[in-house]
């Protein structure tokens, strides 16, 4: 094999799909609301000609930084060259991240066509072919190999077996309760590896003593964490326990539709991630020859490190609640120091808290003396550590999102947050607006009466709403409404913007070209989304469609008493929401530093077929004239 590029060479080795293929369609680009941001499109490709899987799904999710925008593709007649990989399922969607995409060069396609020949997890050293088998501690080749392969390792001679097209492999959990401890519950996983041929079949890469299948000797554990569905991030090779037992192997054979299984104990499991230094959220890749199963393990952290992260995303934390304020906690009455907890292991407590001496930093009414309930793991949270003063984030009805100490860092960080439109974040110090998705940055240049805050990557200023404007948002409710499937809507809201002050005032954070108002390069819709494991909570932020015309705008005039509103329809955001069956789903929509919550209860039996026939974007239905 002669020397190519080793990062390209892994990239495709290590994803389960690799196809060719012309893009047919881009989604609108999204941006995630966490520290730091990332960018998010849905890419649909024509029919294609699979590399190494078996049937390309009919939708792909790439994400970039904010710093590689300038790389997402565009829809044309060039051909694709790309890798993906299986993160996580849920309910009845599957995750597939793009690993790598490329055009179908000659030099790109040598690349993909010799990592493909090997089994995934072996990488390309100086020009050779490396196994992780010697790098981990076997380096002896084996003994007596049961397929003559014409590639093997450069260091233990081992040969490249590959499993075989008709072999699949999954894993699934197997949850195991701990004796004397009912609460307690492991997840084992079985790893199964199944032969679908209507004939017997060898399986070269699954190895046999002649008695028992060696496991360790035949399956490799992928493992990443951080940011495990970025392109390029570095990836932990594991072996089982046990590796190396055997002097002489042959390959495992299955009659038609016979399976067999393994189980990797949960304790083995966690050895492993510490091992290799992975933490919290971790994609687990079980290899065996060019299959592989994917699986997303979620270790809970302890209380302590809980505690230890409470101020990960801090400024989103902030800058997304409706109310911020600091105050002093009030002591509670002697009695329960909880009203109620779950029952789950470690419980949730619900604590009751009021605040006196309160400075509000954002919102418009007076948080003294109310009482919140604060949800925690720990008991003593409001304890532990002792404070005098206290900030504290949360929604206009009171639910708290963020609590901690008041200290300095923490307060300025406030200021900061609060400085910015809600769903802004800073990268790198610098302010980022969700509007940096458009493909042409709209670098408004700032008028005298523009703030001087803006947008480091578009150029949008950061227009704020006005003190005496408000915000409001309303479910429309469908003429036949069912008592159990859409009892609050379909997903459709009034969005209203009322000036409330006894004069005539401009609303900066509402545009207009000076005959229509410009909704889509004024409102923001923050919302949750499958991927939970993206910083802040797996929040994307959407731009209505038709957003990228502020340029040349001018702010809204409303008289006293005035409003203006439109109506949002949000149901084909829900593709990136699936539930189960059906469940409540909230939309923070946001206007400048204003924000208004509302909700739906979304059916999967009613609202999937009333999205698909509605199409894949959500839209405004109407706008109101100047």
């Amino acid at each position: 094999m002669t020397t190519i590029d080793a990062t390209s060479f892994t990239a495709f080795n290590q994803s389960p799909l690799v196809f060719t293929s012309r893009l047919l369609r881009v989604s609108p680009v999204r941006m995630s609301t966490g520290e730091p941001p990332f960018l998010h499109a849905v890419l649909h490709f024509a029919p294609a000609t699979v590399l190494r899987g078996s049937i390309v799904p009919p939708e792909l999710h790439l994400f970039r930084t904010v710093e590689d925008q300038p790389e997402l593709p565009s829809v044309t007649d060039r051909v694709w060259l790309v890798a993906a990989t299986r993160i996580d399922e849920v309910g009845a969607e599957t995750i597939w991240v793009i690993n790598a995409l490329m055009p179908t060069e000659d030099a790109h396609m040598t690349v993909a066509t010799q990592a493909l020949e090997v089994p995934i997890g072996w990488t390309m050293t100086g020009g050779q072919l490396v196994s992780p088998w010697p790098a981990l501690g076997q380096p002896r080749g084996l003994a007596g190999p049961p397929v003559s392969s014409p590639l093997a390792c450069a260091l233990s001679r081992r040969p490249a077996l590959l499993a075989g097209a008709d072999i699949a492999v999954t894993i699934q959990t197997v949850r195991r309760s701990v004796e004397g401890q009912p609460r307690r519950v492991l997840r084992d996983l079985q790893l199964t590896v199944t032969n679908q041929a209507a004939v017997p079949r060898e399986v070269p890469a699954l190895l046999t003593d002649g008695t028992t299948i060696l496991w360790a000797d035949s399956v490799l554990v992928l493992s990443q964490d951080g940011f495990f569905w970025l392109p390029g991030w570095e990836r932990h090779v594991s072996l089982l326990p046990g590796v190396g037992t055997a002097s002489a192997v042959l390959p495992v054979r299955l009659q038609p539709g016979e399976s067999v299984t393994t189980l990797i104990d949960d304790a083995v499991l966690r050895q492993m991630l510490h091992a290799a230094g992975c933490r919290g959220r971790v994609h687990l890749q079980f290899c065996l020859g060019e299959h592989s199963a994917s699986y997303l393990y979620v270790q809970a952290p302890s209380v302590e490190e809980r505690e230890a992260a409470r101020d990960t995303n801090l400024l989103a934390h902030l800058n997304q609640a409706q109310v911020v304020f600091t105050g002093r906690r009030r002591r509670p009455p002697a009695g329960n120091r909880y009203l109620t907890a779950t029952t789950t292991n470690p419980p949730t407590y619900f604590l009751p808290v009021q605040f006196d001496d309160v400075q509000v930093l954002r919102g418009r009414s007076d948080p003294t003396g109310c009482r919140f309930i604060y949800m925690t793991r720990r008991i003593d949270a409001l304890d532990r550590p002792a404070a005098d003063r206290w900030l504290v984030g949360m929604s206009e009805e009171g639910s708290i999102a963020y609590l901690a100490p008041a200290e300095a860092r923490r307060v300025e960080i406030a200021k900061q947050a609060i400085g910015l439109p809600v769903g802004w974040l800073l990268d790198k110090g610098e302010p980022i607006s969700p509007w940096t998705v458009l493909a042409s940055p709209l670098m408004v240049p700032p008028a005298p009466t523009s703030p001087s805050l803006a947008c480091a990557r578009s150029g949008r200023p950061a227009w704020p709403a006005g003190e005496q404007i408000e915000l409001t948002s309303a479910q429309v409710l469908p003429a036949q409404q069912q008592a159990y499937g859409n009892p609050f809507g379909d997903g459709k809201f009034t969005i209203r913007v009322t000036n409330r002050g006894d004069t005539l005032l401009e609303v900066p954070a509402l545009r207009t070209d000076g005959h229509t108002i410009l909704w889509a390069d004024s409102l923001l819709v923050l919302s949750e989304s499958v991927f939970s494991w993206l910083p802040g909570w797996g929040r994307l932020a959407y731009l209505l469609p038709g957003a990228g015309h502020a340029q040349g705008s001018r702010p809204v005039r409303l008289r006293p008493g005035e409003s203006v509103a439109t109506v949002v329809d949000v149901l084909p955001l829900t593709r990136l929401q699936p539930r189960m069956g059906g469940g409540r789903i909230y939309y923070q929509f946001c206007l400048g530093e204003l924000s208004t919550i509302n909700f739906f209860y979304f059916s999967r039996e009613l609202h999937d077929p009333l999205r698909e026939a509605g199409g894949m974007d959500f839209r405004e239905e109407r706008s109101n004239s100047v």
